[in-house]
C-alpha cells in the first residue's frame, strides 16, 4: 500500500530537466531562437542594442521556466478528483460515515494543460505576449483506489508514465517523458480530499526597462 511521504514535490521542472542536468533557462532560451519565436518577440519590440536583445530573450526564458514549477503530483491528484469512480465513491463514503469503497481505476489517462502568456514590459508598458502551452499527460495502469470518508487514502499496485511538453506561441520547446514510482512521489499522509476545490492560475511577467 502506498503511505510514503517525500519532502521535495516533483516539478514539471524535474521531468524537463532533472536527468539531463541541463540549464532550463539556456534550452528554452535556445528552443525560442531556433522556432523563431525569439525574433517575433523582438520584432514586436522594435529597435534594441545587440545586448538588450540577448537580456530581454534571457529574462524571457528565466520567467517561463518558473511555468515549469508546477507540482506534477498536483496535476494527477486534480485529474483524480474529476474521475467519475472517485468521485462517486468520495461522495457515497462522505453519506455514509464509516463505509469504506475500493475503486478499480484499471488503465486511464490523465490530461492537464496549462496556458500561461508572459508579458513584455518596457518602461512599465507591454510591448509584446507570448503564450505558452504547458502540458503534461498521466498514463496510468493496474491502479487499485482506497476511499474512506471522502478521502483517497491508499494506493496498491498502479504504473505510472508522465509525458510533458511546453510550447511558445505554437512551437514545442521541449518535450520529455518519466516514469514515476507513485509509491514514492505521492504522499497520502491522512488521506487525499477528492472534492477539494482547484486553485486559479497566475500568469508571469518579463520585464525590461531602458536606460
Amino acid at each position: 500500500m502506498i503511505t510514503s511521504t517525500v519532502a521535495e514535490p516533483l516539478t514539471a521542472r524535474a521531468i524537463f530537466f532533472a536527468e539531463s542536468g541541463a540549464d532550463p533557462t539556456a534550452v528554452l532560451t535556445q528552443s525560442m531562437e531556433t522556432g523563431g519565436v525569439a525574433a517575433e518577440v523582438l520584432r514586436s519590440i522594435g529597435r534594441l542594442s545587440n545586448a538588450a536583445q540577448v537580456e530581454v530573450k534571457r529574462q524571457v526564458a528565466v520567467v517561463a521556466g518558473g511555468v515549469l514549477d508546477v507540482n506534477v503530483v498536483d496535476l494527477l491528484v486534480g485529474g483524480w478528483r474529476k474521475h467519475a469512480a472517485l468521485v462517486a465513491a468520495a461522495r457515497h463514503t462522505l453519506v455514509v460515515p464509516g463505509s469504506e469503497e475500493v475503486v478499480d481505476l484499471a488503465s486511464h489517462r490523465i490530461r492537464s494543460v496549462h496556458r500561461p502568456y508572459v508579458s513584455v514590459l518596457i518602461d512599465d508598458v507591454q510591448v509584446a505576449k507570448i503564450d505558452f502551452e504547458l502540458t503534461v499527460v498521466f498514463e496510468i495502469k493496474a491502479l487499485v483506489a482506497v476511499v474512506r470518508a471522502g478521502r483517497l487514502v491508499a494506493l496498491s499496485g498502479g504504473q505510472c508514465e508522465a509525458a510533458a511538453t511546453i510550447a511558445a506561441e505554437g512551437v514545442l520547446l521541449v518535450q520529455q517523458r518519466r516514469l514515476l514510482d507513485l509509491n514514492a512521489r505521492l504522499p497520502l499522509g491522512d488521506g487525499i480530499q477528492l472534492l477539494a476545490a482547484r486553485a486559479a492560475d497566475t500568469s508571469p511577467v518579463a520585464t525590461w526597462s531602458t536606460p
